[in-house]
């Protein structure tokens, strides 16, 4: 158990146990597309289906009426599972990314251990075929050059039931039920 859980910036938590502290810093892997077609559908149809599957940040940032159009378009074909895995890998980076360069910075506190939490919204659908993509793309994620100075000891990507775990060059998998290894 931990000793104390303290409310910091650069991180955004500090734990104390058994006299070391590590420092955990958190953010949410989110589309900006996905958080404003939440509130259109909040706002305008909370009560219809939505097509949640083409939004994603673009170059050329599309207006609400361009979105609510794409979510009530029931005819919209989906995306394929590569596409939508690749996409999300790619969410995940870019969030790890920013949160590394955030790491780097002179003025962040740096402890015994140093953790990241990404927290994915949405998350993956709990299906075997995406959560080995997701692995995959995890893995191979980790794997790339950091090319940063210093980074995190661990790095947590939630999303939905699995929670990903990478340390030490290793990528681990816990979901509600058991713990894994996919090697």
């Amino acid at each position: 158990m931990p000793g104390s859980i303290v409310a910091s910036e650069k991180p955004d938590f500090i734990i104390t146990s058994a006299g070391k502290k590590t420092g955990v810093e958190i953010t949410r892997a989110v589309s900006q597309e996905f958080v404003r077609a939440q509130k259109l559908h909040a706002f305008k149809c909370p009560d219809s289906w939505i097509n949640l599957t083409h939004l994603e940040d673009r170059e050329k940032r599309r207006s609400n009426e361009e979105i609510f159009a794409s979510i009530t378009d029931c005819s919209s074909p989906w995306k394929k599972t590569e596409e939508s895995t690749l996409e999300w890998k790619n969410k995940i980076a870019k969030a790890l990314r920013l949160k590394r360069a955030k790491y780097n910075r002179p003025d962040y506190q740096v402890f015994d251990e140093n953790w990241l939490l990404i927290h994915d919204d949405p998350p993956l659908p709990a299906l075997d075929e995406m959560r080995d993509r997701a692995w995959r793309n995890l893995e191979a994620l980790f794997l790339e050059p950091a090319n940063v100075v210093r980074d995190f000891d661990t790095m947590f990507v939630h999303s939905g039931q699995y929670l990903f775990r990478w340390r030490e060059q290793e990528l681990l998998l816990a979901n509600t039920e058991l713990v894994w290894s996919l090697r």
